[in-house]
């Protein structure tokens, strides 16, 4: 005779085993896009202030703020990430440049061979890369 009511005990262990995924995933993508925002490099801080976290699509915002505002965007993390489309964006013409190099105007003391010094190789594939890996742990 099998045991009644355990449908509901599998049922229960699968949301619980979802919902420490979900969380695990939503500190994963909180920490590495603050990461993101942290790393981005600064001159006037307009880059930084630029982030923006949406989950219909993605933003075409852009600020004329210098700041943190970013950190202020992470709190829209939705509360359940699995099997959502998050994405976080910068639309400054000049975040390819940044994260990739080939700034034009050699002679800088912010730049290096094309480079932000501060940031040679980039720091959002890396950040991405850190993201992935802790993802796989889980």
């Amino acid at each position: 005779m099998p045991m009644q009511g355990l449908g509901r005990v599998k049922k229960a262990l699968n949301v619980d085993i979802y919902n420490q995924l979900n969380d695990g995933v939503k500190g994963i993508y909180f920490n590495g896009l603050k990461n993101v925002i942290k790393l981005t490099p600064v001159d006037t801080g307009r880059a930084r202030n630029n982030w923006f976290l949406t989950t219909q699509m993605p933003s075409s915002s852009t600020s004329m703020v210098s700041g943190g505002a970013s950190f202020k965007e992470l709190s829209k993390i939705p509360k359940r990430v699995l099997n959502k489309d998050v994405y976080f964006t910068n639309n400054l013409p000049y975040i390819g440049v940044l994260e990739y190099g080939g700034y034009s105007q050699p002679g800088t003391k912010k730049t290096k061979n094309g480079f932000s010094i501060q940031a040679p190789m980039g720091w959002v594939r890396e950040s991405l890369a850190d993201m992935a890996n802790e993802v796989r742990k889980l």
